[in-house]
Parts: C-alpha cells; sequence; structure tokens
C-alpha cells in the first residue's frame, strides 16, 4: 500500500465478518450524518440544502482530479466530506454550506469541478442522473 502513496497508519481494511459490518455501518453513518447537519442548518436558513458531486474521471486522472477538489475546497475554507466509488474514480465530494452566501459559493465551485471532470475525460453525472434534488 505504501508503494501507492497509502499511508498505513490512515487505512482501514476488514480481514473478517465483523470487520466488514463496521465497515458498513459507516458507509451508511456519513450520509446520514451529512443529512443531519444539513436538516439542523435548515431551522436557520430553510433554502440551504448539501451540495454533492456525481463525477468521474478516467483512471489516469483521478490524483490530479482529488487534488483538485482538495486544494479548492480547503481554498474556499468550506465544510466537506469525500467518499465513493475509488475503483472507479467516482468521489461524492459533499460540501456543508454554513449560510447561504456559503450555499452560492459552493454551487459556483461545482460548476468548476465539473468543468474539469469533463476536460479530463470525465463524466458529469456518473452514477446518480442529472437534475435531482433530493427534498
Amino acid at each position: 500500500m505504501s508503494s501507492c502513496g497509502a499511508d498505513l497508519a490512515n487505512s482501514w481494511a476488514a480481514t473478517d465478518e465483523r470487520e466488514m459490518d463496521s465497515f458498513k455501518r459507516l458507509r451508511h453513518l456519513v450520509p446520514e450524518t451529512i443529512n443531519s447537519i444539513i436538516a439542523e442548518r435548515k431551522r436557520q436558513y430553510p433554502g440551504i440544502h448539501k451540495l454533492g458531486t456525481d463525477l468521474a474521471v478516467p483512471d489516469q486522472f483521478l490524483p490530479e482530479m482529488w487534488d483538485f477538489y482538495k486544494s479548492k475546497c480547503e481554498a474556499g475554507h468550506f465544510e466537506w466530506v469525500a467518499f465513493g466509488h475509488i475503483g472507479n474514480n467516482h468521489i461524492h465530494v459533499n460540501i456543508l454550506p454554513r449560510d447561504m452566501q456559503e450555499l452560492k459559493s459552493g454551487l459556483e465551485l461545482f460548476e468548476n469541478f465539473a468543468r474539469r471532470a469533463v476536460e479530463l475525460g470525465g463524466s458529469v453525472s456518473a452514477e446518480h442522473g442529472i437534475g435531482k434534488l433530493k427534498q
């Protein structure tokens, strides 16, 4: 793993059924926690919602796309989470806006993410379709 750039101290692998169950619980807890945070913020800003990407890029461009996501989210001081399907280069970047201005800025950033994915030969709709907003 370290030859691929992975940090063994921050890696987690399952070797039995119990550990696989822990992975499954985590897989469901991440989006549930995001939704809970956004639900709380909706109390103050009823129009707020999370922003989530559905982008994928060709194999050779995943590291570049990841660096792009990370640098832009950090530069914008966004609260963000990334998870997804690393095997097919499909990472869901979720921004959790803290107010309506941050929602607007996040939407602009997501346009840049989509543009960059297309420039790299990727897709803007790798899994969930276009034009859907969960209420």
